[in-house]
């Protein structure tokens, strides 16, 4: 279902690029550093979430209590079973795609601000979990931020696939502990 979504983002984004003649060509042209830059970013953007992750546990970061549990109640047990493969072809294909549509044509004509908070609210999982959203409004932020400075999407775009591998591999272990957890 997630490869569905995702093409048909990546079908959305050709057809409007193509109308609203939106050039991309010249934006996805990998450079070293831009990709350098990707992965940098990708690893902060995981580290941001882990963080927050590891702070919903404390009183004092009570609001951000949604995040965690999300994380371990909702999504955990979901990517439990998935294979290496499958984290890497669902990081891939939503990193990829994402970027071309939120960046590349949303970014493009609507603004930074604008196409960050569709990213936000699209990631919403529900009503319950606001704060997700709002941590992905600001790393729509960020993404938009390093596309703006390299002019290159291969920079979002790794920068999305990184965070994306390195959050779903921490969803597997916390699904795993979940369920090992609750056979003892």
């Amino acid at each position: 279902m997630v490869l569905v979504m995702e093409g048909v983002l990546l079908l959305i984004a050709t057809v409007w690029s193509q109308v609203r003649e939106i050039p991309m060509i010249t934006a996805l042209v990998p450079t070293s550093q831009g990709l350098l830059l990707g992965t940098a970013s990708g690893i902060a953007l995981s580290l941001s979430g882990l963080m927050i992750f590891w702070l919903a546990k404390y009183k004092v970061f009570k609001w951000l209590g949604g995040i965690r549990e999300l994380l371990t109640k909702e999504l955990g047990p979901l990517f439990s079973t998935v294979t290496l493969g499958d984290v890497i072809l669902i990081a891939v294909a939503s990193g990829f795609c994402e970027e071309i549509f939120f960046r590349g044509v949303l970014q493009q004509q609507f603004g930074i601000v604008s196409a960050s908070i569709m990213f936000g609210f699209l990631h919403s999982p529900s009503l319950r979990f606001p704060q997700y959203g709002i941590w992905a409004f600001v790393a729509g932020l960020f993404l938009g931020w390093i596309y703006q400075i390299t002019g290159n999407l291969w920079t979002p775009i790794i920068a999305h696939i990184v965070n994306n591998i390195l959050g779903l591999l921490l969803l597997r272990y916390i699904g795993r502990q979940s369920a090992s957890e609750s056979k003892t």
